[in-house]
């Protein structure tokens, strides 16, 4: 009964850590080529592979020994003060193997932006073009 526990709270604080970086269960899944269903039976308590906690943990950047055995904490980050955005720029750094520098940083801000620029185009354009603004 005990292990079924520590993997329950180890499904729910991941689920969380996950949802305060702005990850859904859809996003999760699509970034570890698995079915939302594969995501949620992880939230829900099912105990981690060890071979399962080394791709969430590579590709979300949690703690591996956190997922296993529910001893620590979930992200490597938990702990520390960071803003938002300084804790995207780390995981985007690890992920790509870029070093920290303000040159990467400068180029992560400035795709970040186009990226949200090119949405809010999409959507003005999908507001001008929809059949609502024709009937005024």
């Amino acid at each position: 009964m005990e292990q079924n526990d520590a993997a329950a709270r180890v499904g729910l604080a991941i689920k969380q850590d996950l949802l305060n970086r702005g990850i859904n269960t859809k996003m999760a899944a699509k970034r570890l080529g698995v079915s939302p269903a594969g995501v949620s039976v992880y939230f829900s308590g099912r105990r981690f592979s060890t071979k399962a906690a080394q791709k969430w943990a590579r590709e979300f950047d949690l703690n591996e020994r956190f997922l296993v055995s529910g001893e620590g904490h979930p992200s490597k980050y938990e702990t520390m003060a960071l803003s938002p955005e300084e804790k995207r720029f780390i995981l985007w750094s690890r992920k790509n193997k870029r070093s920290l520098s303000s040159r990467n940083y400068n180029k992560l801000i400035m795709e970040e932006s186009l990226c949200n620029l090119t949405e809010a185009v999409d959507q003005l354009k999908a507001l001008v073009d929809s059949p609502a603004i024709g009937k005024r």
